[in-house]
């Protein structure tokens, strides 16, 4: 942590998170009063720590709202009529998160909090874009926005980025225009099959890797 003293929030936060779990898990309703009581109470204090420039750099108060999306991902309840949205079924303050670590990023706060919350959001944009309707990758395109010295977008290699830039534009083609002219469907296959075939060759060379005759670590 940035601080000695982490803002109070941050305690609200991990010991509502903290009751909610133990309700879910042990069947206890009463537990979950107590977890929602104290939610409001380190949603009230999140809110008065960003208003202070010097409070809203703290990491205390970038994990509290981290925590606060985990909180409600446990405390919500299974629906049908729920969306499928991975922002809101893996972590509900996604982009909220975002704008935080680009506003660090502003004022020169970048740690490795900041790097373990970017990876985490970089995985909940992933998973948005196969979870989402077909043109739908608004969490994409927000990390993709981001820049900060921690990260200029998503937190993955190039070629995993490559294949979901071919999937937006892809869908966004079909979404807007049905079925584009034959040239341009041509251009887009041929860069689709080198995707798929680099992506073949690191998947192949990761299993290589992996292979028993390369197994030193116990049995040498």
């Amino acid at each position: 942590m940035s601080s000695a003293t982490p803002a109070g929030c941050f305690h609200d936060a991990l010991n509502a998170t903290a009751l909610a779990s133990s309700s879910r898990q042990l069947n206890q309703p009463d537990l979950m009063v107590q977890a929602i009581r104290l939610y409001g109470k380190a949603i009230k204090g999140l809110n008065e720590a960003l208003q202070s420039p010097v409070t809203s750099r703290d990491d205390s108060v970038l994990v509290a709202l981290f925590v606060l999306g985990l909180f409600e991902v446990i405390a919500a309840r299974p629906s049908q009529s729920r969306s499928a949205n991975s922002e809101a079924s893996c972590h509900p303050h996604s982009e909220g998160g975002l704008a935080m670590l680009q506003y660090r990023s502003g004022v020169m706060v970048n740690g490795n909090i900041d790097r373990v919350i970017l990876s985490f959001f970089s995985f909940v944009a992933l998973s948005d874009c196969f979870m989402t309707y077909p043109g739908d990758f608004l969490m994409w395109s927000k990390l993709r926005m981001l820049t900060a010295p921690t990260a200029d977008g998503p937190c993955f290699e190039p070629l995993l980025c490559r294949a979901v830039e071919f999937k937006i534009v892809a869908e966004e083609m079909m979404t807007r225009n049905g079925l584009a002219a034959g040239s341009t469907m041509f251009t887009l296959l041929e860069s689709g099959m080198r995707i798929i075939e680099d992506l073949k060759t690191v998947a192949e060379h990761q299993l290589s890797q992996k292979a028993p005759g390369n197994r030193t670590g116990f049995n040498g």
